[in-house]
C-alpha cells in the first residue's frame, strides 16, 4: 500500500497514474473542499474554491484561538470550568431527544463531535493550567537565583 507521498510522486511523474493514486488524489481534494466548506459555514473568510495557503492560515488561526481560550479559561477564576464542561458533555451524551436533519432522517440531539469537544476542551484547559503553573515555578526559580549575590 502506497502512502500519499508515493501517490504524489506517481501522479506528478506518470502519464497514466494508477487508479489507486487517482483515488487518493480525489480523496485528498474532497477532504480539502469539505474542510474549506465547514470553515466557511463557521464564519471563516475563505474563498468558495479552496486556496490551500489560506486554508492553512485559517487552521493556524483556529488553533491559536483555541489555545488563547484555553489559557484564558485556565485562570484560577475559572477553576470550575473543566468540571462544568464535562457535566455538559455527559448531559448531551445522555440526551434522548432526537431531531430531524434537513434530509428528514433522525439523529442524536447533539452531534458526537460536539460532545467530545466539550471533554477535549476541559482536558486542554487543565493541561494549560498545569503548564502555566510549571512556567510560573520556573520564573520564580529564576527570580530567586537572580536575587542571590
Amino acid at each position: 500500500m502506497m502512502d500519499y507521498e508515493e501517490h504524489i510522486v506517481e501522479i506528478e511523474g506518470a502519464v497514466f497514474p494508477s487508479k489507486a493514486s487517482l483515488e487518493a488524489a480525489a480523496d485528498a481534494l474532497g477532504f480539502v473542499h469539505t474542510l474549506n466548506e465547514a470553515l466557511r459555514e463557521n464564519g471563516a473568510d475563505l474563498p468558495e474554491e479552496p486556496d490551500v495557503d489560506k486554508l492553512g492560515s485559517t487552521l493556524d488561526g483556529v488553533f491559536a484561538e483555541l489555545a488563547a481560550a484555553s489559557i484564558f479559561l485556565s485562570e484560577n477564576t475559572f477553576a470550575r470550568v473543566p468540571k462544568m464542561l464535562r457535566t455538559i458533555s455527559a448531559a448531551f451524551d445522555k440526551a434522548d431527544t432526537r431531531f430531524l436533519d434537513p434530509t428528514g432522517s433522525a439523529g442524536p440531539s447533539v452531534p458526537a463531535v460536539l460532545v467530545k469537544g466539550y471533554k477535549d476542551l476541559a482536558r486542554r484547559i487543565e493541561v494549560a493550567r498545569v503548564q502555566q503553573a510549571d512556567l510560573l515555578g520556573e520564573l520564580k526559580k529564576y527570580e530567586d537565583s537572580q536575587e542571590t549575590p
